[in-house]
């Protein structure tokens, strides 16, 4: 009995009935003939449900078989997600290599699917798989699609549907998918975006060039579509041989990753320091939809202005860490339009101790839309009072959910200040990275900082240290004590603290996490 309630009550959450409906669905779906036969039956307005259900339970075949039967022209993969709540928290939960893995998997599945619509002659027309591990997981996943998974995805329309049939039966089909493009791959994308052998049109939501040549690139963004591209990562400096002008035509873009791209130019050719810079600008400024830009990487010091003064629409990503930035730059922005509607900021590894009132106008000004902020190995450390003034700025961000402080060498109190303050006045934050000083060891983690978990009338700071460190039973002492002083005022009558042990789960080797739990019920 107890088994039959967890498998009726897993659509929807314990307590919740689902549908009878949704019953059914996830009934059938354990068997594919058994979808196959019943999808030949069904009215189509339960397709949706249908694929919303084998998604949220991988059925990974029944999925091509309902995309192989779509009875509509259009199928938005992305649109759907959302509706699939548990696939959401079960692929989040999953290591990095797991959830890649899943989202190809099912990515080719689809495209099986598609395919069959082809040789079926059905009526599924145009099928949208962009931007789909975001939908997934809620978050940004990196290297998703690479070349071979590129190559092998094109593939699966190649050769086998290469007569006078399949070519008519494919015309006026579209995939939108998104690309990386480099040299093992690039001409088979190339007879893809002029022509797929089946008439099919493959179009670009999110291209990504990878080290290919400037006369490569120049074919490439010749025969894409301009209207279809919203974002564009460079991973090449031969673009910069041709001023740029390559980037004009794509009016939609959005998006813009030149991180790293540029900075062997002014290391290689000094002459062209005082254009690249006026270059780059007048570029951005012809762009209209552009509000998310990467710069990591590149030598910018006293040049934000000028590349940032012309764009049309306020950015709500800046991404400019290792640019050597100097107090004109962090002036110019604490200044600009772009900082009243940022939500992802990230100013790590520069100097901002030189100029601090800009700092902090600069946070005040991002502060009701700040998202996300990085100030990583910036030396604010050396401000004075800087835990006090953080604690000041704090007061303003409502949104903020993540803040990166890793590289600055902050003291017990201040970190407990830091904690305390950005817990009590910003109720959507959840983690506050920045070394430990309640560990012995001084490396610094990437596993390294506080995450703040709320509940009604509770708030938990846990104190999450790397694999290998071990807690300093002092300085966990004088950070508790700290925290309940800074908390005092909001009359907490019950505060524990407990520490333990997990186990880190992986595919090969578990190593121990240390976690410091302080629990304040108010």
């Amino acid at each position: 009995m107890d088994s039959m309630k967890a498998s009726i009550f897993s659509d929807k959450g314990y307590g919740q009935l689902p549908s009878l409906v949704n019953i059914c669905i996830k009934s059938i779906l354990m068997d594919h003939g058994r979808t196959k036969c019943a999808l030949q039956l069904i009215p189509k307005d339960l397709y949706e449900s249908f694929l919303v259900s084998a998604l949220r339970h991988e059925r990974q075949l029944c999925i091509m078989e309902i995309v192989a039967q779509w009875p509509y022209r259009v199928l938005n993969l992305r649109s759907l997600m959302p509706k699939v709540s548990d696939a959401q928290c079960r692929v989040c939960t999953w290591d990095h290599r797991s959830q890649i893995a899943f989202i190809r998997s099912l990515c080719l599945m689809i495209a099986a699917g598609f395919r069959e619509q082809i040789r079926r002659n059905g009526k599924l027309q145009v099928l949208d798989i962009s931007d789909l591990a975001y939908s997934i997981t809620g978050v940004g996943i990196k290297r998703v699609s690479d070349e071979e998974f590129v190559t092998h995805f094109l593939n699966m329309f190649g050769n086998r549907h290469s007569n006078t049939t399949s070519q008519q039966s494919g015309h006026n089909r579209v995939i939108y998918m998104d690309w990386v493009v480099g040299r093992k791959n690039k001409k088979l994308v190339l007879s893809f975006l002029k022509s797929g052998s089946t008439g099919m049109s493959v179009r670009c939501r999110s291209l990504s060039l990878q080290y290919i040549s400037e006369n490569s690139i120049n074919q490439i963004l010749a025969r894409i579509d301009p209207q279809t591209v919203n974002s564009l990562n460079f991973r090449t400096r031969d673009m910069f041989h041709n001023g740029l002008k390559l980037l004009e035509r794509l009016t939609n873009l959005s998006s813009l990753d030149l991180s790293y791209t540029f900075y062997d130019i002014l290391n290689y050719e000094p002459s062209r320091w005082s254009n690249i810079y006026a270059e780059l600008g007048s570029t951005f400024s012809k762009l209209p939809n552009l509000i998310h830009l990467n710069l990591e990487g590149n030598r910018l010091s006293n040049q934000l202005r000028t590349l940032l003064q012309h764009i049309q629409k306020q950015l709500s990503t800046l991404q400019v860490d290792f640019c050597q930035l100097n107090e004109l730059d962090i002036s110019y922005l604490a200044n600009s339009l772009h900082a009243k509607q940022l939500q992802n900021l990230s100013i790590g590894s520069n100097n901002l101790s030189k100029d601090p009132e800009s700092l902090f106008k600069l946070l005040t000004s991002c502060g009701e839309t700040l998202q996300y902020c990085c100030l990583s190995a910036t030396s604010v450390d050396k401000i004075e009072a800087v835990a006090n003034r953080l604690a000041q700025v704090s007061h303003r961000m409502k949104q903020l959910c993540t803040l990166r402080l890793s590289g600055v060498q902050l003291s017990i109190p201040d970190q407990a200040e830091i904690v305390t303050c950005f817990g009590l006045n910003v109720p959507t934050l959840k983690f506050l990275h920045m070394p430990l000083h309640t560990i012995r060891d001084e490396d610094d983690c990437e596993n390294a900082g506080y995450t703040i978990v709320r509940a009604r009338k509770c708030i938990e700071v846990q104190a999450r240290l790397p694999f290998s460190a071990n807690f300093n039973d002092a300085g966990i002492d004088e950070f508790f004590d700290i925290c309940v002083k800074r908390f005092r005022d909001s009359e907490p009558h019950e505060i524990e603290r407990e520490l333990h042990v997990l186990a880190r789960k992986g595919p090969q080797l578990a190593s121990p996490i240390n976690e410091c739990c302080f629990l304040f019920k108010f």
